[in-house]
């Protein structure tokens, strides 16, 4: 499986990789899935290793890449990862 920060860069970076890309992730309080466009999360070097973005209730919170459990690329799902 190809590791998610690789596909974070092709989607971020990648001119000829394009579409509209959501990820979805776990979510510990909601015990749930959570979805947010690509195109709304924010990243920061210092900060390797996670992404922020608003949650569901409007919070911004700084999520790790290893709770991300699947990206969509145009409603098709492109990739995903099983909790183990």
């Amino acid at each position: 499986m190809r590791p998610i920060h690789q596909l974070l860069s092709q989607i971020r970076w990648d001119p000829n990789f394009t579409g509209e890309f959501q990820i979805a992730f776990e979510d510990h309080m909601k015990q749930d899935l959570q979805c947010v466009p690509v195109n709304e999360m924010r990243f920061d070097d210092s900060e390797r290793g996670t992404f922020r973005a608003f949650d569901g209730d409007g919070y911004l919170v700084c999520i790790p890449l290893h709770r991300i459990r699947k990206v969509y690329r145009n409603g098709e799902l492109i990739w995903s990862r099983e909790v183990e």
